[in-house]
Order: structure tokens, then sequence, then C-alpha cells
């Protein structure tokens, strides 16, 4: 064999090897966005009862409203749950699980806790998703109260 048949046969190699990578970097690239797509569908599905929740504990809905804003809240909070339950991480989904389960009980000081928890567990994740910088805790990220056993 002579050198120029070295080369060709060098030349289609790695023709072959980099087709096959490409492919490999592609199907990467196609999965992270599929991914993303659905953790981003999964994180607007959580600001619903994020918000209705942030009312209610502020004293912004008016008493007549409070019934429905409360139904629209389990409502919205079960969308979310599903949601988390799909596509959430573990921390996700134990935070989310610890809130439905507070909300059930009609544990409000916990469910306050559990739901901050929860929200700072998404912010940080989707954060880091989007490769942005991880924020320092502040006092948004706090624990509303301690509870009290009697």
């Amino acid at each position: 064999m002579e050198i120029k048949d070295w080369i060709t046969i060098g030349s289609a190699s790695l023709l072959v090897v980099g087709w096959f990578f490409n492919s490999h970097l592609n199907r990467r690239h196609e999965i992270f966005k599929k991914r993303l797509e659905l953790r981003l569908r999964m994180y607007e599905a959580c600001l619903r009862p994020a918000e209705a929740f942030e009312k209610i504990v502020q004293g912004k809905v008016i008493t007549d409203d409070l019934k429905a804003s409360t139904a629209a809240f389990v409502d919205d909070l079960q969308k979310c749950h599903v949601n988390v339950l799909l596509y959430g991480t573990e921390e996700e989904i134990e935070s989310i699980n610890r809130v439905v389960s507070f909300a059930q009980s009609n544990r409000h000081l916990e469910l306050k806790n559990a739901m901050a928890a929860f929200i700072v567990s998404i912010r940080s994740t989707l954060r880091s998703d989007l490769k942005l910088s991880v924020l320092p805790t502040k006092g948004e990220d706090r624990v509303i109260d301690k509870p009290t056993s009697n």
C-alpha cells in the first residue's frame, strides 16, 4: 500500500468518527432542550400556587374571596404537585410532598415554612439549569416561624 492509500483510509476514518461524534453531541443537545422545556413547564405550573399562597398569607385577599382563593390554591397546588412528581429533582419532590401534606392537614404554619423552602429549592434548581449564578440566601428565604408543639 502506498502513502496515498493510507491518507485516504485515515481521512475516511476521521470523517466517520467525526460524524458519529457530531451526532452524539446533537443528541445530547436535543435531550437537554427537551428536559429544559419540560422543567420550564413545571416551573410555570408552580408559579400560580406560590402567587396564590402569598396573597392569602399576606392578607391581600378579601374575606369574601378567601374561600375561592383557597380553592384555587388547592387546584393549582395539585397541578404543580403532578408536574413536580413527573419532572422534579429528588429535593423538589420531597419539598412538594411536604407542602401537600401540610396543606391537606391544615397545618398553616408548617405550610408557610414548607412553601418557602419549596420556592427556594425551585429557584436554585432553575438558576442552575439556566447556568445563572446562585443567589445567596437572604430574608425572603426565611423560615416564617418555628412550629410550637402543644
